[in-house]
């Protein structure tokens, strides 16, 4: 019995794990993919922190305090989503230009 409630005490870590990089790394990852293109990783990386937190921050305050939509997890969920696929396809509609 005790071996199953371990499993869900490591699950709390995976969640843990994986919500810092959609949230940390994703976002700002997926826009310098779109606005820096001679960039290697290390400095793509770097960048997608700061991007990230800016654009989790600033579409935090347009949610709440701007539209009055309340925040929790499924909607900020939906709202990093939506980013990371229109700077996805802002990258294809690019590629395809050329």
């Amino acid at each position: 019995m005790s071996e199953f409630f371990s499993f869900f005490e490591s699950l709390s870590v995976i969640r843990g794990i994986l919500g810092f990089i959609l949230v940390f790394l994703v976002p700002g990852f997926a826009w310098t993919l779109v606005f820096f293109k001679q960039i290697d990783v290390l400095e793509r990386i770097a960048l997608s922190f700061g991007l990230s937190i800016a654009v989790v921050t600033l579409s935090i305050l347009v949610l709440n305090k701007l539209i009055g939509i309340r925040i929790s997890e499924l909607n900020l969920l939906a709202n990093y989503l939506s980013y990371d696929c229109r700077a996805y396809s802002n990258l294809l509609s690019q590629s395809t230009e050329k």
